[in-house]
């Protein structure tokens, strides 16, 4: 799959991508996804498993989303009834008499599911995955609540995203700081993480986000300020054009409302995180990527970030 012409790289880079939360692939539900600039399918086996296919049947091409159905931990094409293991490869042709089942099956994208979300692993040479995104406390705590979320169809490609962590000097310009924060940045593997700080009156700096980049598609913020609040910016190609774009908000709320319900301060910061996120989106849309920028030393540390990112480019393995 070739990039589009405004990025020198493929626009699918190795790595965890976000297709869907868990809640939305009930047992026995079958749900129909376009990411990579394909037709997938999503399952729950009976034993609980969630399962990504290809979603057109190699027989003769049926959608096994429109119709397809779960037995047991298969899924079954609505046109000719041809079952599929969980690992993709053909397990029943009904009204087959004779000879062997035919070879073949549904390409099967290995899936991580942690944290309420659904990840499937995308490589264009087909490297196998090696590592994941751990699971996030925040999110199995009982003080905290969530998923609050918001999507975009953006016409960016998945690294843009990551490249706002470490581009402190558009935090004055786009989102309104008083002056660029400033930021420390370290890598370790497939993760970049950045504590982005701001001055304190005496000249010491306070950590006002940290961020955690793992791979290009997954970028968590944590905030240090009340209320307390921990959100992934999910970014998975649809295809070589556009991406899709959400973002999941979990959030601690000291004053909650009625109910349980956040109470008007959480509601706003909420708020606050879609609509920032909203200035960027035209940016993003129309955009180049330039490969050799004249930084400047306040620019921030976006040539950490760029050197760690080539790890998910094959042509850079």
């Amino acid at each position: 799959m070739t990039g589009p012409s405004r990025y020198p790289f493929t626009s699918t880079p190795d790595g965890w991508y976000h297709v869907a939360a868990s809640g939305e692939i009930e047992p026995g539900q079958v749900l129909s996804l376009h990411f990579f600039g394909r037709d997938l399918v999503a399952y729950r086996t009976e034993a609980g498993e969630a399962v990504v296919l290809d979603a057109h049947c190699p027989h003769l091409g049926a959608h096994l989303g429109h119709g397809g159905q779960v037995v047991g931990e298969s899924i079954r094409c609505p046109f000719h009834a041809w079952r599929f293991g969980a690992d993709g490869r053909c397990v029943e042709v009904p009204y087959q008499q004779r000879g062997r089942l035919p070879e073949v099956g549904l390409k099967c994208w290995p899936v991580h599911e942690c944290a309420g979300l659904v990840l499937v692993w995308h490589s264009d040479d087909g490297h196998a995955p090696d590592w994941r995104m751990p699971e996030i406390p925040e999110y199995t705590a009982d003080d905290w609540q969530g998923y609050l979320t918001h999507s975009w169809t953006v016409r960016m490609h998945v690294q843009e995203l990551c490249e706002n962590v470490p581009d402190t000097a558009h935090f004055e310009v786009i989102h309104g700081l008083p002056e660029p924060p400033g930021a420390d940045a370290e890598v370790e593997g497939p993760l970049y993480r950045q504590f982005t700080t701001l001055p304190n009156p005496d000249g010491s700096r306070w950590v006002v986000a940290r961020q955690e980049c793992w791979g290009l598609g997954l970028v968590w913020l944590r905030t240090d300020v009340e209320p307390l609040t921990t959100f992934l910016t999910a970014t998975t190609p649809i295809d070589d054009e556009t991406c899709l774009l959400k973002q999941f908000v979990l959030i601690r709320d000291p004053e909650p409302g009625a109910n349980g319900e956040l109470g008007a301060a959480a509601r706003a910061g909420v708020e606050m995180v879609f609509a920032q996120t909203e200035f960027d989106v035209p940016i993003w849309e129309n955009k180049i990527y330039r490969q050799k920028p004249p930084l400047v030393e306040d620019d921030g540390p976006l040539p950490i970030l760029r050197r760690w990112a080539q790890q998910f480019y094959p042509e850079h393995r």
